[in-house]
């Protein structure tokens, strides 16, 4: 029960620039693990070169360096009880530009996340987080303005075992942000009758009041999954977002002719919600196949 770990990585990028000379820059990053029953941590570094520019893949940011932790104790009662274990522990991720500044911060405890004999799980999470944007930036329907900003705010969160025909998952989420305020109710369900079917909605409510103005927002999701046979297969989503006021809707058949060998054909169609009904906007038909050849 006394394990730790290290890791090392490195990567550097050499390109020929078009009008001449060339470019180099630069990515590292370590962390070191203690994965263990009663205790567990991490503490993370990266650092991004302002000018990486991998040819294969991509990096979310560059120009910044980030440092994160974890610290976790895990309890677990003596006999029998009504819960399995109960975990506290705190988190932290700082990023700093490597030009100078500070970019972005994030802070949070958990003061308990209760696994359940039932194997449901419930957690509390607060956090503090800071940020400071250089340009401004929409959020909805308003825009928040560059500056320095930070905020509290604190989530509630129960999941039921998926081993359930019914199972899901429901958080609330409510505190400051960036210069106001914003609450947050979701909810997920999925339906499991049998290993063949399956049945998975989504709803998420947001009220936010930041950068001067306020909105509400809904977004909610419904899926529906039904394989015929191991190697035929059906899936279909169906997305709502109030604030674009747009309706995504994906269906995909999936047929395995043989062991590594697929053909996918796939519908992708998005449309407008409008005061006289819904209007295409766009709709696209792709049928892919995969081969595999052994030898």
């Amino acid at each position: 029960d006394k394990i730790l770990e290290a890791n090392f990585y490195a990567l550097g990028n050499y390109a020929e620039a078009a009008g001449g000379g060339h470019g180099t820059d630069y990515a590292f990053g370590a962390q070191l693990s203690y994965p263990n029953d009663r205790w567990d941590g991490t503490l993370s570094y990266m650092e991004i070169g302002p000018n990486f520019n991998p040819a294969l893949g991509y990096v979310r940011r560059k120009g910044v360096r980030t440092v994160s932790g974890l610290l976790r104790r895990k309890d677990r009662p003596g006999g029998s009880g009504w819960y399995r274990q109960l975990a506290r522990g705190a988190d932290f991720q700082v990023s700093s530009l490597t030009s100078g500044g500070l970019d972005s911060a994030r802070f949070g405890v958990v003061p308990f996340n209760i696994d359940f004999a039932s194997t449901d799980e419930l957690f509390l999470r607060i956090s503090h987080d800071v940020d400071r944007p250089l340009e401004g930036f929409d959020i909805g329907s308003v825009t928040v303005p560059a500056g320095h900003y930070s905020w509290t705010k604190a989530r509630l969160e129960y999941e039921t075992t998926s081993s359930r025909p019914v199972w899901g998952e429901f958080s609330v989420e409510a505190g400051q942000f960036y210069d106001g305020w914003r609450a947050k109710a979701s909810a997920e369900l999925e339906w499991n009758p049998n290993r063949h079917f399956r049945i998975k909605g989504s709803y998420q409510y947001n009220r936010v009041d930041v950068g001067g103005g306020e909105f509400d927002a809904h977004i909610g999701s419904l899926g529906v999954n039904r394989n015929f046979t191991p190697d035929l297969g059906w899936s279909s989503l169906v997305q709502y977002d109030s604030l674009s006021r747009e309706v995504g809707f994906n269906s995909r058949i999936r047929w395995e002719y043989r062991p590594g060998s697929t053909i996918f054909l796939v519908l992708n169609q998005s449309l407008l919600a409008e005061d006289r009904g819904l209007g295409l906007e766009r709709s696209d038909l792709t049928l892919k196949a995969d081969a595999t050849f052994r030898f």
